[in-house]
């Protein structure tokens, strides 16, 4: 586990929405370069995967640090801490306020995790080269189908006329 801890004004989403291309292009090198140096002195090898969690006190709302997160996590990519920030390598993000850290600190929590294998195993069908298919039988990965009388019903069509509101 990692901890760093990021001091001062977050990149706000609501900010970054008011802003011109241009504009947010300035604003995302300037807290980049931040990331970089925070990063950079952690000292963070190479993570088959991760999950980030963030704690925070300030007037934002957890959803308007997540222009802030995206930033965080593109930066751990170009410095090769992770090779992608897909679903099988960023596996989740959990933000909290709390409201014992002084104003406008943020504390990140990098978890290594186990990578995922995005591939099912696969074997060669019989009879035909080159097919393939998985070897996980669908009974194990799909999930038990409710076969209630309500949900077999076919849902009926709209007559295609509708009323205007006036």
């Amino acid at each position: 586990m990692y901890q760093l801890e990021f001091r001062g004004q977050w990149l706000s989403l609501n900010a970054v929405y008011t802003k011109h291309h241009h504009q947010r292009n300035i604003v995302k090198k300037e807290y980049q370069q931040r990331f970089r140096t925070m990063l950079l002195g952690a000292r963070i090898p190479e993570l088959p995967a991760f999950r980030l969690r963030i704690e925070y006190n300030s007037r934002m709302d957890c959803d308007n640090l997540t222009a802030g997160t995206k930033v965080l996590v593109d930066t751990m990519r170009e410095l090769g801490i992770i090779r992608e920030d897909n679903k099988h390598i960023y596996k989740g993000i959990s933000i909290e306020p709390n409201l014992e850290l002084a104003h406008n600190t943020y504390q990140i929590t990098i978890i290594p995790e186990e990578a995922a294998n995005p591939v099912a195993k696969t074997k060669k069908s019989s009879g035909k080269p080159g097919k393939t298919r998985s070897s996980v039988p669908p009974s194990d990965y799909l999930e038990e189908s409710n076969t209630n009388e309500d949900q077999t019903k076919p849902i009926p069509k709209p007559s295609g006329r509708t009323r205007r509101n006036r």
